[in-house]
């Protein structure tokens, strides 16, 4: 994925399209008060978190793949490894947004507001749903129980119910391990 980022992103960047030119001029000149210079700075900022993903998930892999089976479990509980493995996760959140961020300015460089603006915001309506959803998801996956080896319901419970029924029950098996404090990883 960061590979793809990186590659669009200068590719847009050094694009002889006249856009493109507009927001390396204002990026040469430090029109800040301009449209086009943030455009550009994000463009750069997105480039350079992309390439920060790709570093950290190659050597977080490199780092995991010389952990010897049966040191693993202990090894990579530790507080440095944990963040360890998830920066190139939050790095590539990181490089999402900013990709987000500058192809909505983006919008706003090739079209008149009337139509980019409301063209942003049903990206931005469309960006936070999809976070919503899938943070939703998964907590409760986290939460429920779900990640484990035992079955959250009953096999009797859950052939009976539908969509909201298990939806429902495993919401409440999510909030009763909340308030319980009862770890994830158990």
């Amino acid at each position: 994925m960061a590979t793809l980022l990186v590659g669009s992103q200068v590719a847009t960047l050094f694009s002889p399209s006249r856009p493109t030119e507009k927001v390396r001029t204002a990026l040469e000149e430090m029109s800040y008060s301009t449209i086009e210079f943030w455009t550009g700075f994000a463009l750069c900022w997105s480039i350079i978190s992309s390439i920060l993903t790709l570093l950290s998930m190659l050597t977080a892999w490199s780092l995991c793949g010389a952990i010897g089976r049966n040191n693993a479990h202990i090894f990579l509980r530790s507080s440095l490894a944990l963040y360890d493995i998830s920066l190139p996760i939050r790095l590539a959140h990181l490089s999402i947004f900013m990709f987000f961020l500058w192809i909505n300015l983006f919008f706003h460089v090739i079209m008149p507001w009337p139509v980019s603006t409301p063209l942003s915001v049903t990206c931005a309506i469309c960006f936070y749903f999809l976070i919503t959803m899938y943070s939703a998801v998964g907590r409760m996956l986290m939460h429920s129980g779900a990640m484990g080896e035992e079955s959250i319901l009953e096999e009797s419970e859950h052939e009976e119910m539908g969509p909201v029924d298990l939806t429902v029950a495993m919401m409440e098996k999510t909030l009763i391990a909340k308030d319980g404090r009862i770890p994830v990883s158990e």
